[in-house]
């Protein structure tokens, strides 16, 4: 009997594992939308190692459509707000992040790559990107 409650417990602790793993139980930003913050991470790396212009509008960002499959429309859409005129520098502003995130936190891209979730109060202290 023992023996059968142990594998019974070894089951379901996997079985919530497994869960949580898939998105099941946690509470963070969907894989899809960090997707996004990291594809535009990658274009604002390949302008800055290019020596290219920063994008100043998102018709500056539209030859790069196709390497920002999630993101691209979240920016036309405004679920996701750049900074435009600004990139990569090393410094932790914000350069782009989820509309919401000011009332209710979310993903923010920084000047130094780094893509994270923060909460509200965490992103009102934050300065942008200039």
């Amino acid at each position: 009997m023992t023996r059968h409650w142990f594998i019974a417990c070894i089951c379901l602790c996997l079985a919530l594992s497994a869960c949580n793993k898939q998105g099941g139980m946690s509470a963070g930003p969907t894989p899809l939308a960090e997707n996004g913050m990291l594809e535009l991470r990658d274009v604002y790396k390949y302008i800055r190692d290019s020596k290219l212009k920063v994008p100043k509008s998102l018709a500056n960002l539209e030859e790069y459509e196709a390497s920002l499959p999630v993101a691209f429309p979240k920016i036309q859409s405004g679920d996701y707000v750049v900074i435009w005129g600004a990139g990569l520098s090393g410094g932790a502003n914000v350069l782009a992040y989820e509309k919401d995130a000011a009332g209710k936190g979310g993903l923010v891209l920084l000047q130094n790559e780094e893509v994270k979730t923060v909460t509200a109060d965490e992103f009102a202290k934050m300065p942008r990107a200039k």
